[in-house]
C-alpha cells in the first residue's frame, strides 16, 4: 500500500468509526434523552411526594445508561487507535511510524471537530489518545525490534 494512501487511511478511519458509534448510539442516545426528560419533569414537579421518589432513586447507584455510553467511547478510542496503528508497515523506519501516529491522532482530533465522539469532551478525548498511544508504542516498539532480531 502506497505512502499516501496509509496516511489517507489512517487519517478517514477515526472518523468513520466516529460516524458508526454515531449512528450505532443512536437508540441508546434517545433512550437517554427521554429518561433524563422524565427525570427533570418529576424533579420539578408540584407534587412533593414525586421530586422525594426521585431524589431517592437518585442514590440506588449502578452504572446508568450515560455512563455506559461514556465508557464505551473511551474504550472504542483506545481500542481503535490500537487497531488502527496495527496497519502501520512492520518495515516502517521508526520517523515512519512516528508520522503515522501523529496522523492516526490528527484523524481522531478531526473526528472530534465534526461532531464525533459526542459523549467525550477534549481532555477525555486526549487522556484515551495518550493511553492508545502508550499502548501503540508498546505494540510497534516489539514489532519493529523483533525484525531487527537475527533469526536463529
Amino acid at each position: 500500500m502506497g505512502f499516501v494512501l496509509r496516511h489517507l487511511l489512517l487519517f478517514f478511519l477515526p472518523i468513520v468509526l466516529a460516524v458508526g458509534l454515531d449512528v450505532a448510539t443512536a437508540p441508546l442516545r434517545r433512550q437517554l434523552y427521554q429518561q433524563s426528560g422524565v427525570f427533570l419533569r418529576d424533579l420539578f414537579s408540584n407534587d412533593p411526594e414525586r421530586v422525594r421518589t426521585t431524589l431517592e432513586s437518585l442514590g440506588q447507584g449502578g452504572i446508568s445508561l450515560s455512563d455506559g455510553l461514556d465508557w464505551g467511547l473511551r474504550a472504542a478510542v483506545v481500542i481503535g487507535f490500537l487497531a488502527f496503528s496495527l496497519l502501520i508497515p512492520k518495515s516502517a523506519s521508526s520517523h515512519s511510524a512516528v508520522n503515522f501516529l501523529t496522523t492516526l491522532c490528527v484523524g481522531f482530533g478531526f473526528a472530534k471537530l465534526n461532531g464525533g465522539f459526542a459523549g467525550l469532551d477534549w481532555v477525555e478525548l486526549g487522556l484515551c489518545l495518550i493511553i492508545g498511544l502508550c499502548l501503540a508504542i508498546v505494540g510497534l516498539s516489539r514489532r519493529l525490534t523483533s525484525l531487527a532480531k537475527p533469526a536463529r
